[in-house]
């Protein structure tokens, strides 16, 4: 197997069953995408039905800017496994960047029905949904986050908003204190205390 996403043994092996290998997801997609999209359509070359190979390459295709792409690639990743909640995430975030918000919405709770596994989808859904005034869908995704990734900054500053704009004051307070423990120096964690 050459080099690819990057692929272990147990990575590869998770592959030919169907399975998601174990990934560093957030660091995965922060440098590099067009060289992991073409290793990814390699792999797909050998594993042409493996959803998470689709969904890798719709959620690259995504971040790359080609949103009709993405939706195909992604709707071929339900197509071969409807139960994988990150492919309907990752779903919704192009539907909300064609302004297809019922559409993102349906597929955000769609995803929250199922294991996750990518908590950048989560959290990259969640933000905007405290913007546009859905706090309470907001701050499920960011719960199913931090499920993954406890301490992440970006998730407990955002869930400490969803559940200020929920009116659930104490329990906010609770979240940017946590937040500010771990962050001291971070702006976002310092306005959300403010507030």
């Amino acid at each position: 197997m050459e080099e690819g996403i990057p692929f272990c043994d147990i990575c590869w092996q998770a592959l030919e069953k169907g399975a998601t290998p174990p990934m560093d997801f957030p660091d995965y997609f922060s440098d590099d995408l067009e060289a992991k999209l073409k290793q990814v359509d390699t792999l797909l070359f050998t594993l042409p039905s493996n959803h998470f190979l689709w969904y890798l390459k719709g959620h690259l295709e995504h971040e790359l800017g080609d949103i009709k792409k993405a939706l195909r690639s992604l709707n071929s990743a339900l197509n071969y496994n409807e139960r994988f909640g990150d492919s309907w995430i990752r779903l919704g975030l192009v539907y909300s960047d064609l302004h297809r918000e019922d559409d993102a919405i349906d597929s955000y709770e769609k995803g929250l029905e199922h294991p996750l596994t990518d908590p950048t989808n989560l959290i990259d859904a969640g933000i905007p949904l405290i913007a546009s005034g859905n706090p309470r869908l907001a701050s499920r995704l960011l719960v199913r986050a931090l499920d993954l990734i406890p301490q992440d900054d970006r998730a407990l500053v955002n869930y400490g908003k969803a559940l200020v704009q929920l009116g659930e004051l104490e329990e906010a307070g609770k979240v940017f204190e946590k937040s500010l423990q771990l962050y001291p120096h971070n702006e976002e964690v310092l306005r959300g205390m403010a507030r």
